[in-house]
């Protein structure tokens, strides 16, 4: 770690350097597919009808999309080694135009290549460590807009494939994604209960930490309407947790989301027969 330490200031912003130029790839020739798809549906056309000029032009975007995935791909699990054995700073400290946090919340919109399903994995390594209460609260303050940001991703490509952003073919694409989303929330609140307990503005039930962790909690509580019940088991410790806590039980922080967890719950629980 020393040694790493010496040369962070070279590594890191080559690192996100990489990390941008692939995205910004990658979606340069997501734009171009569909600039290529209305133009195809305008004439009356679908992609099965293109001329071989045209088939062999379509291709280039396709190969140029899923080869800056690829990489984002793999960039992504370095970045994940980095959040669960680096320096914090590493990742949280922002520095001329480097921000890897903000970084990660914005890949939440991107599915080519799984690349949301690894951001996630990213986060949940820092969920996994002892943060300060700075940090954890930059990012439940975070969350929350950016799964809007994602969810309003998500519905605009169903949009652009005729199909319902709730059909039933939507939500088994991203179940992983859904999936591994619950048990990092959840895990972000586990490994941080002291910051909840020893904050006064939330014990207190007032000021912007309280709003955050009201925000957030609600946003995990809402997760929980999702049709499987998978997404509510990855929650049911944290649940647990925070109501054996007798400092949280005292404050207004649940008593908001009760009734949709309870409700979410007595949907999903397995329902067994007595006779």
């Amino acid at each position: 770690l020393l040694g790493f330490n010496e040369v962070t200031h070279q590594i890191l912003p080559l690192l996100f350097e990489l990390l941008s130029k692939q995205y910004g790839d990658l979606n340069n020739a997501k734009n171009t597919l569909t600039q290529m798809n209305q133009y195809l549906a305008s004439s009356g056309r679908t992609t099965a009808q293109m001329s071989p000029e045209e088939k062999a032009q379509y291709q280039i975007q396709l190969d140029k999309r899923d080869a800056a995935g690829a990489i984002l791909a793999d960039e992504l699990g370095t970045i994940e080694k980095f959040c669960q054995s680096m320096p914090l700073d590493w990742m949280f400290k922002v520095e001329n135009g480097v921000d890897f946090v903000a970084a990660l919340l914005h890949l939440l919109q991107e599915d080519v290549a799984k690349i949301q399903v690894l951001s996630v994995a990213c986060l949940q390594q820092l969920a996994f460590r002892k943060l300060d209460p700075d940090q954890w609260f930059r990012v439940i303050s975070s969350l929350p807009a950016a799964l809007f940001e994602a969810s309003q991703a998500s519905a605009k490509r169903a949009s652009e494939r005729g199909i319902d952003p709730n059909c039933i073919e939507m939500l088994v694409e991203q179940l992983d994604y859904h999936r591994s989303l619950s048990k990092m929330g959840s895990m972000l609140v586990t490994c941080h209960l002291a910051h909840i307990t020893a904050d006064k503005d939330v014990s207190s039930g007032k000021g912007p930490k309280f709003e955050a962790v009201s925000r957030y909690l609600r946003l995990l509580s809402e997760m929980m309407s999702h049709q499987s019940g998978v997404i509510c088991g990855e929650q049911i410790n944290m649940w647990v947790g925070l109501l054996r806590d007798p400092a949280i039980v005292r404050t207004n922080v649940l008593s908001p989301h009760l009734s949709r967890v309870l409700n979410a719950y007595m949907t999903h629980v397995v329902k067994i027969r007595w006779e």
